[in-house]
């Protein structure tokens, strides 16, 4: 599934690209932008980076131990998954409906538009965790997790015509759901220390959905009345995920449980820039 939805945004963009050129030469003459008196489809490519915020962490599991050695261990870990980089790319499609509101001031007006988009991200959360007992005082983890996602969302976006007949500001609100998949994750005990023991061993790759909502303000530069390029500012949340790993199974280490693994609700911060073209 991701591996087709990242063919499908390099095919998006590279089409997007081509197809905006040659409208831009064909329109490239045309001095006075003429936005529609009626509604109109549009499609939109687009890539950014930002930064998501930190959220809680958990992980659980029980180790084992025979009972000479205090028999097993139930291991209920709390800690922060810190913030990260992240980088996007997608397309969306949408429908922008006529004017409104234009005859309350000159050159000023509203264009509502509805559109659903999907878009691929990719970053990796490092969680520090805290299991201590009393049996370990000190029972800490590092995780590290890769985690590529896709997300769907359904946008309400409300245009708004100025003055400056190529400039059209914009604000937006979204809701969907983003299937996140993380892939070669690892669990290292580095309290205390046990080198070369990722506890996710048998099964370090996990999915889950998370309800996804965003909120999106940016700016549309138009350059002709078919083509714009946009700039804009995401703050994307999606909400609390759990995934279960496998257990860990090495010759050297007692056995476990499958492990649960919770991330908090998380926070994406993103610049974002791409072209459109209205058909």
């Amino acid at each position: 599934m991701i591996a087709f939805f990242k063919r499908l945004m390099r095919a998006g963009l590279s089409g997007m690209v081509v197809l905006a050129l040659s409208s831009s030469n064909a329109f490239g003459q045309e001095s006075v932008i003429d936005r529609p008196a009626t509604g109109s489809f549009y499609v939109q490519g687009f890539g950014g980076v930002g930064s998501t915020g930190t959220s809680t962490a958990t992980q659980q599991g029980v180790a084992f131990f025979p009972e000479a050695m205090g028999g097993p261990l139930a291991v209920n870990g709390l800690g922060t998954a810190s913030s990260q980089t992240v980088g996007i790319g997608g397309l969306n499609f949408g429908y922008e409906f006529r004017e409104r509101c234009n005859s309350l001031a000159r050159g000023w007006g509203l264009r509502p538009a509805a559109e659903f988009e999907v878009f691929y991200a990719d970053v990796t959360r490092h969680a520090n965790i805290a299991a201590p007992g009393p049996r370990l005082p000190e029972h800490n983890f590092l995780d590290s997790l890769p985690t590529r996602s896709v997300t769907f969302l359904a946008n309400a976006i409300l245009n708004i015509r100025t003055p400056w007949e190529r400039v059209t500001p914009y604000v937006g609100f979204g809701i969907g759901t983003s299937y996140q998949s993380i892939h070669s994750a690892d669990s290292f005990q580095n309290g205390p220390p046990e080198a070369g023991i990722n506890h996710f061993n048998s099964i370090p790759h996990a999915t889950d959905w998370g309800f996804t909502t965003q909120i999106k303000a940016g700016v549309r530069v138009n350059l002709t009345d078919r083509v714009w390029f946009f700039s804009e500012y995401r703050l994307l949340t999606v909400g609390a995920t759990s995934y279960t790993f496998g257990s860990t199974q090495y010759a050297n280490h007692v056995p476990t449980t499958s492990w649960n693994v919770g991330l908090g609700t998380m926070s994406q911060s993103i610049g974002v820039a791409g072209i459109g073209f209205r058909y």
